[in-house]
């Protein structure tokens, strides 16, 4: 593992990849690659189908907001991004 980027390094409107961290009816959380993790935001029926270790690629940060220290991420199409391969 190399160096956890800094919040202040993620971008609204950029585009990242990352790991299922934690999954349940309150959301997804994903590691990608910051010192927080980011939750990505997708209906609740939806977040349960989400498991431990998932990749999720090509989430869109939403919001950065410093002052909470929290990313929040979606992704166009949630029902095809737990299809494991």
């Amino acid at each position: 593992g190399g160096q956890k980027r800094a919040i202040e390094d993620i971008r609204e409107g950029s585009l990242v990849d990352g790991r299922v961290r934690n999954a349940g009816p309150f959301g997804v959380w994903v590691d990608i690659g910051c010192v927080k993790d980011a939750r990505l935001d997708v209906p609740r029926n939806i977040a349960q189908q989400f498991r431990h270790g998932d990749e999720v690629v090509g989430m869109l940060v939403e919001k950065v907001d410093l002052e909470k220290g929290w990313i929040a991420v979606s992704i166009e199409e949630p029902e095809l991004a737990y299809a494991s391969t």
